[in-house]
């Protein structure tokens, strides 16, 4: 868990304007972890696996025993834009029993489907009757099909999630979808005040995932009170690793700031 949510600050650095590492961590536990990461495409996994590229290969591998080659499939179709594999698409999703390709199947049929109120993502992300990993993937899916009826339909959701206290899985959820990039920049000022406040309370968490979300969060915020909350963490932060990550972004927004004034 920890390298994971390291690599994922690693890519939420390398996509807020200027900012890419000049230099990684030598000691502490995050030692070594910082590591540049170039997933697979769909296509290069399943040529890796001599599966097909036409139409009718990858709907054959929509079946394969393999759920890494179910869902590279299911996505290389949704890229392909090919439409008439919907029905083999949602048949895939229906049988679907490892919990993060149905993530894949519902990402791709979502983006396959027509952008309308039967849309997948925009309607599971606002079914609160719908388990919280749900709705929160769903939210993730909706910001590809229309960013602005998912800031409609998803964001009261995500909201509630932020607010339970009672909760922390679906809170961290909910925050790290509600600081991307794509919902950020169109909340309204009251919700990105929210949101900054939680990944503020985050990054003062003596647990280290939570941290690392508060922190994931922070580097996306533009803010000023975002970069004082990073800086009096680097204050008191006493993990080396942890201290020049926070260190290295502090400057980094001090340039941007002052490239506003």
């Amino acid at each position: 868990m920890l390298t994971t949510r390291v690599v994922a600050i690693t890519l939420a650095m390398s996509v807020w304007p200027g900012f890419s590492f000049t230099q990684t961590p030598q000691d502490g536990p995050l030692a070594n972890t910082l590591v540049n990461v170039q997933p697979k495409t769909s296509q290069q996994y399943l040529a890796e696996h001599n599966i097909g590229l036409d139409s009718a290969s990858l709907k054959a591998a929509l079946k394969n025993t393999d759920p890494m080659i179910r869902g590279a499939a299911a996505m290389q179709l949704a890229k392909d834009k090919a439409t008439d594999a919907i029905p083999d698409v949602e048949a895939a999703l229906a049988a679907e029993t490892d919990r993060m390709n149905r993530v894949r199947l519902m990402s791709s049929l979502a983006l396959l489907q027509p952008k309308d109120d039967n849309n997948i993502a925009l309607q599971s992300c606002g079914n609160a009757s719908l388990g919280r990993e749900q709705v929160i993937n769903a939210a993730r899916v909706a910001i590809q099909v229309d960013l602005e009826r998912a800031i409609k339909e998803c964001v009261p959701n995500l909201l509630a999630f932020l607010k339970d206290t009672n909760d922390v899985r679906g809170q961290i959820g909910a925050l790290e979808t509600l600081s991307s990039v794509p919902y950020a920049s169109k909340l309204p000022s009251a919700t990105k005040n929210e949101v900054r406040a939680t990944a503020i309370e985050f990054l003062r968490s003596s647990d280290h995932t939570k941290k690392f979300v508060g922190l994931q969060a922070l580097i996306l915020d533009p803010s000023k009170e975002g970069r004082d909350a990073l800086a009096a963490a680097a204050e008191t932060e006493q993990d080396a690793g942890i201290r020049r990550i926070l260190e290295d972004v502090v400057k980094k927004k001090d340039a941007q700031l002052a490239g506003k004034k």
